[in-house]
């Protein structure tokens, strides 16, 4: 038995209890439905602990939650896991420290992927179906044509500077400035815009890098389509193209993220819960067929974030034209809105849609998953 425990109590928090007690914030396990701080593993959450004055509740699921600037016992020989943005590591390990803790663990990007794995691992091969890594896949594809393959690197004139990391492109990817058109500011390091020909750059206030989805619609013409941010890049193998295309490989997605209490239940939650009902209206007069499906995906606990993907272009086509009338629908329906953050909400849609695009079509698409990076 290990004794853990997690450093914060909000949403990262969580997910990392999860993922490590193989357990949601309510003390259920979503698919058994057992009660206990262990399910499945050796480890036990003690607590969740805090040092701040943000509105944190008392408990998770049944769980407490320290304040550890207040006098209080706790088993300093436990492992703590730091489970906060990334700001926040070098003040929580030194704090912990003082308490005495020596075994401190903070949940970055590489380890963050690494609990992901494993959890989804054994999820998934319990549902009937593994999680398929790129990376783990063998192919030899001598003689074989190489096929085209172009991914999107989206950048805008108002990305923040990168302070810590560098990137250097690789050949097969390529940068397209979005919002081109609601800018005088013409970014020289970009190959594409996504105001030229057919587009929606007007939009991109509120679509996001799903402007660039849509130029690439209707002008890329590549055999294999991709989609990445200036911050993030999927951590492909040199020879990713042949593995995907020796293996019959549709789509490449991001490592899954576990998400609370649902997809659905989560974006009601974060955003305008009645954006949500005009998605479900168009998906209950359009594709009927689809709804039990789409309940299923919707109601479960984990979706493919950041509209990140690489696809063939075959099953590309197929997701922009099922996409794109939902979004526009949605959009026509609720307009625009003050708030910044929450006028994004077509965006935000439409990366839950890219996971019940894939949910929907599981048994016809060959997906696996690959890691990303997070440059700061």
């Amino acid at each position: 038995m290990n004794k853990i425990y997690i450093f914060g109590a909000h949403s990262r928090a969580r997910t990392t209890a999860r993922y490590l007690t193989d357990q949601d914030s309510t003390g259920v396990d979503g698919r058994n439905g057992s009660i206990g701080a262990s399910n499945g593993t050796d480890n036990v959450l003690l607590a969740y602990l805090i040092d701040n004055d943000e509105d944190n509740e008392t408990e998770i699921g049944g769980i407490p939650v320290i304040d550890i600037r207040k006098e209080c016992d706790l088993d300093t020989s436990a492992s703590v896991y730091i489970g906060t943005r990334g700001v926040n590591f070098d003040s929580a390990t030194e704090h912990l420290k003082e308490l005495g803790f020596t075994n401190i663990f903070p949940v970055d990007v590489r380890l963050d992927a690494e609990l992901r794995i494993k959890y989804f691992r054994k999820r998934f091969a319990a549902e009937g179906r593994p999680l398929v890594l790129l990376d783990e896949l063998e192919t030899d594809a001598a003689g074989a044509q190489t096929p085209s393959a172009c991914i999107f690197e989206v950048r805008s004139a108002y990305d923040k500077p990168l302070t810590k990391d560098t990137y250097v492109r690789s050949s097969y990817e390529r940068s397209i400035q979005v919002g081109a058109d609601l800018t005088d500011i013409v970014l020289p390091e970009c190959e594409y815009r996504d105001n030229e020909g057919d587009n929606i750059s007007k939009t991109n206030r509120q679509l996001c890098e799903v402007t660039a989805l849509y130029w690439m619609w209707k002008h890329a013409d590549f055999d294999i389509l991709g989609l990445v941010h200036y911050r993030r890049h999927f951590l492909m193998p040199e020879d990713w193209i042949e593995r995907m295309t020796g293996n019959g490989v549709d789509i490449i997605l991001p490592l899954p993220l576990y998400i609370e209490p649902s997809v659905e239940e989560n974006y009601r939650f974060r955003h305008v819960s009645s954006d949500w009902d005009h998605m479900m209206r168009f998906m209950e007069e359009n594709h009927k067929d689809q709804m039990e499906a789409v309940h299923r995906c919707f109601n479960d606990t984990y979706y493919y974030p950041c509209n990140m993907f690489v696809m063939k272009r075959d099953v590309f086509e197929e997701y922009c034209s099922w996409l794109f009338p939902i979004l526009f629908y949605v959009m026509e329906c609720v307009g625009r809105r003050e708030d910044v953050y929450q006028n994004r909400y077509p965006a935000f849609m439409a990366e839950r849609l890219l996971t019940l695009f894939c949910y929907i079509n599981r048994d016809r698409f060959k997906i696996v998953s690959v890691d990303k990076n997070f440059l700061e």
